[in-house]
């Protein structure tokens, strides 16, 4: 797994808000900030899902108000 930037990590966190799959995420990463990515790894940004659980109280936030 790639180490993200903060940047990066607020990008998917309101992709994923705006109901987004994680695999369009995953694309949309590669084109915006040219960083290869897993939808999977995408995936640990949805406070929703299982693997999304450990998310920092200010990303679960932000996927709130998105």
């Amino acid at each position: 797994m790639v180490a993200l930037k903060e940047p990066v990590k607020i990008f998917i966190v309101q992709s994923l808000a705006c109901f987004k799959t994680p695999q369009q995420v995953a694309d949309a990463v590669q084109q915006r900030f040219g960083i290869e990515i897993d939808r999977r790894q995408c995936e640990g940004y949805d406070p929703t899902k299982f693997t999304g659980r450990n998310l920092s109280k200010k990303l679960k936030e932000l996927f709130e108000q998105s």
